[in-house]
């Protein structure tokens, strides 16, 4: 069995991963807490592999009006900010180096920004602001992308949220 730090030591000493990810933005009612456009990082396979890895994204719920029309200002409540290459995607798990990401490393890979406060679960607006709790909404908006642009309906997928994973495969 190989320890935790010896595998942690050989994914740092395979140097910085390589990511290559482009912004797609998704059509409303997908959007973001200030009503922005919800976004998805892609990279596809290197290899035409029917491997595909979802991440959503992080960042835990706001609780209060106060506290998303504060989170609306910034990259977890609004893709205003977002980048054509995103720099926040790091990590041997995103690399498409083999050494580093012996496992995923061809596989296509989708990253969902999570800008919508609302645990991916919203599907309204708020009735006593202008925000946007559409979470759930962005999920189903990226599906129906993903089938529409790719070949994603033969595919063994992974879907990976940032608090656990879970297998479908064809």
């Amino acid at each position: 069995m190989i320890s935790p730090l010896l595998f942690t030591l050989a994914l740092v000493s395979a140097g910085p991963p390589k990511v290559n990810f482009t912004l797609n933005f998704l059509p409303s009612p997908a959007v973001c807490l200030d009503g922005s456009p919800a976004a998805y990082y892609f990279r596809p396979s290197s290899s035409n592999s029917s491997r595909w890895v979802i991440s959503l994204e992080g960042g835990g719920e706001c609780t209060t009006d106060a506290d998303c029309l504060a989170r609306s200002t910034t990259k977890r409540g609004s893709s205003k900010s977002y980048i054509s290459f995103d720099a926040d995607i790091t990590g041997p798990f995103y690399s498409n180096s083999k050494t580093a990401n012996p496992d995923f490393a061809a596989a296509n890979q989708v990253v969902l920004k999570y800008c919508s406060g609302d645990l991916y679960s919203g599907s309204s607006s708020s009735s006593s602001s202008d925000l946007q709790f559409r979470g759930y909404d962005m999920v189903r908006a990226l599906l129906a992308e993903l089938q529409k642009n790719t070949k994603i309906n033969s595919a063994s997928i992974i879907y990976r949220s940032s608090c656990c994973w879970i297998l479908l495969a064809n």
